[in-house]
């Protein structure tokens, strides 16, 4: 039948087998039931590798270990046995080794999102249109009213611009 896999801290055969696919790449770690339940995996639904891919490495890669959440007294030790936070205030406490954490896991260290082409579309046309007319109102507040011209007949064209593409 299939190959018998090894537990990933002893020798025995694992029996559990977690499987995670972060970045487009997939992680597996097999444990058997006596590691498992070491690693405090009781309830496999609440259980993440990210528990058990927060290693010494990924610390010894930042410069501040002991750091503490002054809000609820959580350590960056704590964080590294439960993979997650005290509260709220530990993301700041705490932004150095959640930063080494996460590049590890992820492309970058900020959310893009996905964002519809038709809707960036927009609004590129709307930031655009609130950069103008804010030059506008520089130029009349300035009097430079030739300057101030140019922008009115920039934002007609954006906002006609604007409204073509919502009404398509």
């Amino acid at each position: 039948m299939g190959e018998s896999n090894k537990c990933k801290y002893c020798e025995e055969s694992a029996t559990i087998h977690l499987t995670q696919i972060i970045d487009s790449k997939i992680h597996k770690i097999d444990l058997c039931e006596k590691c498992a339940k070491e690693k405090g995996i009781t309830n496999l639904e609440e259980t993440s590798l990210t528990d058990f891919m927060v290693t010494e490495d990924t610390f010894s890669k930042t410069e501040v270990i002991d750091k503490v959440c002054e809000q609820c007294g959580f350590s960056t030790s704590d964080f590294k046995k439960k993979g997650r936070l005290g509260c709220p205030s530990c993301y700041e406490a705490l932004s150095e080794p959640i930063k080494a954490v996460v590049k590890g896991m992820h492309k970058g260290l900020t959310h893009t999102g996905k964002v519809p082409h038709r809707a960036m579309e927009r609004k590129i046309v709307q930031d655009q249109i609130n950069d103008i007319d804010h030059k506008l109102r520089c130029a009349i507040s300035e009097e430079r009213y030739e300057d101030a011209a140019h922008y009115r007949d920039q934002l007609n064209a954006l906002r006609s611009q604007l409204q073509i593409k919502t009404t398509s």
